[in-house]
């Protein structure tokens, strides 16, 4: 039996998604890994948890001055970095470094131990950042890139059909085997043998929601291929998204163009409305004949949308 499925780890695993913001559960699980020889996932959640509970220290450096500082140089975590700057860290500054080295060592060399339940192959990471990409069908172009924070994916990037699911890209949604997939001779069981393995011959793949959410407490979602559409309404500039009307009629042209601002009706109505913009909202739905979600800045817009990916997420946790 792996940990992943130990009916202890998913105890441990449930306490922590249902109490995202306290760290208490998750050391709790990184001393039970530490138990079941896991030793190098519970130092990377200890390390990540020490990283989040660490600040930036202030303190002056001692009888170094100038004229931007005249009361004394702040700590080197936080003032502009040299390369010529050869003054000592402090203890504060050094543990954060010593901390931040460890966690990058973690993640090159012991990533796939890491990895505790999510979807895909883990193939790169990057040396700055706990960021991880992700393969979630190599040969269809699909992935995604997590961001952990405190021993768990926290932030995920990737495209809408990744996240809730989309036609398929090995069969282009017709449900079965194309070009060298397809084989050259038919047996008694020929319409199995030409059914695409990938999506089973439904023509469309299931995403990755519902695995990211069941592995970890996700905070943050960002839609790389949506972007909201700017509209100007009653003398006011807003920024839109809107309900995907061309796939409620049958179809939907899978063009850059055409999926500016459009979403399916599952996340629209999980948008809290912006308080200011509730007769914005049903005065273009009204006007368009479908849901439309406005917000006055784009960023406020992107910050809605991630929003509502994390309720639809936490929806499919159940």
């Amino acid at each position: 039996m792996t940990s992943a499925t130990h009916p202890d780890y998913d105890a441990l695993l449930r306490t922590i998604l249902a109490n995202p913001g306290d760290d208490a559960p998750r050391l709790v699980l990184a001393d039970w890994l530490q138990e079941h020889g896991q030793t190098e996932r519970a130092e990377f959640i200890r390390v990540q948890c020490a990283l989040a509970q660490s600040r930036v220290c202030l303190t002056p450096s001692a009888g170094v001055t100038s004229e931007a500082y005249p009361s004394g140089l702040p700590c080197r975590e936080s003032r502009p970095r040299d390369k010529k700057d050869c003054l000592p860290w402090c203890r504060v500054c050094k543990r954060h470094d010593d901390l931040r080295r460890r966690e990058r060592e973690l993640l090159q060399l012991h990533l796939g131990s890491l990895q505790h339940g999510l979807p895909g192959d883990p193939y790169q990471h990057n040396s700055d950042l706990a960021t991880v990409d992700f393969w979630l069908d190599k040969r269809g172009g699909i992935e995604y890139q997590a961001t952990f924070r405190r021993g768990f994916v926290a932030s995920v990037s990737l495209t809408l059909d990744a996240f809730m699911g989309g036609p398929c890209r090995r069969c282009d949604g017709g449900g079965q085997r194309v070009g060298a997939d397809r084989p050259f001779e038919y047996g008694p069981d020929a319409r199995e043998a030409l059914r695409c393995p990938h999506c089973h011959g439904t023509g469309r793949t299931e995403g990755a929601a519902r695995a990211l959410f069941a592995a970890c407490p996700i905070e943050e979602v960002r839609l790389t291929d949506a972007k909201p559409w700017e509209c100007r309404f009653r003398n006011r500039t807003v920024w839109c998204w809107q309900e995907d009307h061309l796939e409620a009629f049958g179809g939907r042209e899978d063009t850059p163009t055409s999926r500016i601002g459009v979403l399916p009706l599952e996340l629209i109505r999980l948008f809290r409305p912006h308080p200011d913009f509730a007769e914005t909202d049903a005065a273009l739905s009204r006007v368009a004949q479908f849901e439309v979600r406005t917000c006055p800045t784009p960023e406020d817009a992107d910050a809605v949308l991630s929003a509502a990916c994390v309720a639809y997420g936490e929806s499919l946790r159940g």
